[in-house]
């Protein structure tokens, strides 16, 4: 968890080790930061599809059914060619 958080201070920008963060977060029972960690790795990558994608099933697997629901479908929104999905 450490190593997460040095990075992140080092560079706030680096999504993917929010979206890590969020992961290890998720495995130690803490769903809360999990989920902000998560919104921080959405905001971030915005318009990226793989990452509505990784954020709907984080916010999936943690019971953030709403948020989910509109992460996937992002995905219909920002990705024209929907065989990513498929």
């Amino acid at each position: 968890m450490n190593d997460f958080n040095v990075t992140i201070s080092l560079d706030e920008k680096l999504s993917e080790a929010y979206l890590n963060r969020a992961k290890l977060l998720y495995v130690y029972g803490d769903k809360n930061n999990s989920y902000m960690d998560i919104i921080k790795y959405a905001e971030l990558k915005a318009n990226d599809v793989s990452a509505y994608i990784n954020a709907g099933n984080m916010f999936f697997i943690i019971g953030a059914y709403d948020d989910a629901i509109k992460s996937f479908s992002q995905v219909l929104i920002t990705e024209k060619n929907t065989t990513i999905l498929y």
